[in-house]
């Protein structure tokens, strides 16, 4: 259980930190004013290449990115109300009489101007001002954290789009080979026929085996369309763009050690991070709230110089500086209510830390088991697809020395369709959860220096 500390700090967490989100606010700031547009790139565009405009180019980084602007507005809006303030105020009045002028000079006045230049700055001896403003630079840092969450989410999901496009590649290939192969099938049978050697019922069932495969590859054209029109939107690119994608080599196997790896996430993924800026946020809010209650000062200097031979003001100008303490005596409980409900705030924080540390960890463990089973699946499903490779060559083998039927032949043809189709799940499945477990890990986004340790 993390313990934030409710007094003063010389440095804020914010200054404690530097995380590379600098160039991911500019960027996304860019394009929400660009907006939209093609990409040319020189040759394929790889999966990382992809990840990367998504990084700029989605729509829930570019709005974090805002956020993030916001909330450095709000911390110089913080700094501010706690500095020196100086305004400076005129009057002129035009009477539509004489007046009698004032102080005993004697004479009339037909007009009069005054002006006064004020300057006041507060002396945080409560040391509200300073909290206030730690409460917003932690705010600010919980803020490019969860940037740093949605630049990640952006890139996941933009490698699983890019993997999706791949995968309806492969099984329209797949489906290609199978059509070309029923039709060489049937242009086989149509001669045999024509030589009488084969009856009539089994060039209609290459026909509908043909059928059948086309019906197929249609289906798989379509959705390998709306794959691409898929990445397109994770990317923010118009949905008509075409991407010439390169191919993605199947991940290394290597045995993961699930702790080491739980505790690698939960020290990088900036879920938490947030979360703990966050609670500290609300310490900062509870010592703010607290001050409330002390004695606050403010020390001001109120310039009024002669203007005029008419002025009113007196023969010199006129300086006045005054030190003034404001004492709360009693609020009827308001503060102790509001300092109660920031409490319950931290308290919902660091539960929602804990909550995220135990899912984190359970992510990882699925994951791991995940990758596992789709590589004991991708294995298999090789070891099928050679076997079915064996059958159906075999099949051809026996049906063209006379000894084997045409049904063998087309059971063996969709045998070997069904195990190529496997064999495409399988490699992107393994694919697919070694880019989850990236995400997981949060490895993706380098931080400059590690968060120290947000309480005591």
């Amino acid at each position: 259980m993390l313990i934030f500390a409710e007094n003063d700090r010389s440095k804020s967490g914010s200054e404690n930190r530097s995380y590379n989100v600098n160039w991911l606010l500019l960027n996304g700031l860019g394009m929400a004013i660009v907006g939209w547009q093609a990409i040319s790139l020189p040759g394929p565009l790889s999966i990382e290449q992809a990840a990367d405009i998504a990084a700029k180019n989605a729509f829930e980084v570019r709005t974090q990115s805002s956020l993030v602007e916001q909330s450095r507005q709000r911390v110089g809006e913080s700094r501010a109300a706690a500095g020196l303030q100086v305004t400076a105020n005129g009057t002129y009045t035009r009477y539509s009489r004489p007046q009698e002028s004032q102080g005993g000079s004697g004479g009339s006045l037909s007009d009069a101007s005054s002006a006064v230049l004020s300057a006041q700055i507060p002396i945080d001896i409560s040391g509200q001002y300073r909290n206030n403003n730690r409460f917003f630079e932690a705010t600010l840092a919980a803020s490019k954290l969860n940037l740093l969450t949605a630049t990640l989410d952006a890139k996941l999901k933009a490698r699983e789009a890019y993997l999706a496009v791949l995968k309806a590649q492969a099984n329209a290939a797949v489906a290609e080979m199978s059509v070309r192969d029923a039709q060489a099938q049937l242009e086989q049978s149509e001669k045999l026929y024509a030589e009488q050697s084969i009856a009539l019922i089994d060039v209609s069932r290459y026909k509908a085996q043909l059928s059948r495969f086309k019906s197929e590859l249609i289906e798989r054209q379509n959705e390998l369309q709306i794959a691409k029109h898929a990445l397109n939107q994770e990317l923010a690119l118009p949905i008509e763009q075409e991407l010439e994608l390169a191919d993605v080599p199947d991940p290394q196997v290597q045995d993961d050690d699930p702790n080491a790896l739980i505790d690698l996430a939960l020290k990088h993924r900036p879920e938490i991070l947030a979360l703990q800026e966050t609670a500290k946020a609300y310490g900062y809010s509870i010592a703010a709230l607290k001050a409330g209650l002390r004695p606050s000062m403010t020390l001001a200097l109120d310039y009024q110089p002669k203007l005029g031979s008419n002025s009113n003001v007196g023969a010199n100008n006129l300086g006045t500086l005054s030190l003034s303490v404001s004492i709360p005596l009693h609020d009827s409980g308001a503060t102790r209510s509001r300092t109660a409900s920031a409490r319950q705030d931290q308290l919902q924080t660091l539960v929602a830390i804990e909550k995220q540390m135990l899912l984190i960890s359970q992510e990882v463990r699925d994951l791991i088991a995940t990758k596992e089973s789709a590589v004991a699946k991708l294995s298999n499903a090789l070891d099928q697809q050679k076997y079915a490779e064996e059958v159906y060559k075999i099949a051809l083998i026996r049906q063209e020395a006379g000894q084997g039927t045409y049904v063998d032949v087309i059971d063996a043809a969709t045998l070997l369709a069904q195990a190529r189709t496997d064999v495409v799940s399988a490699r992107y499945e393994v694919l697919s959860t070694a880019m989850r477990l990236k995400r997981a890990l949060a490895d993706d986004l380098p931080i400059a220096s590690q968060p120290d340790e947000v309480g005591q």
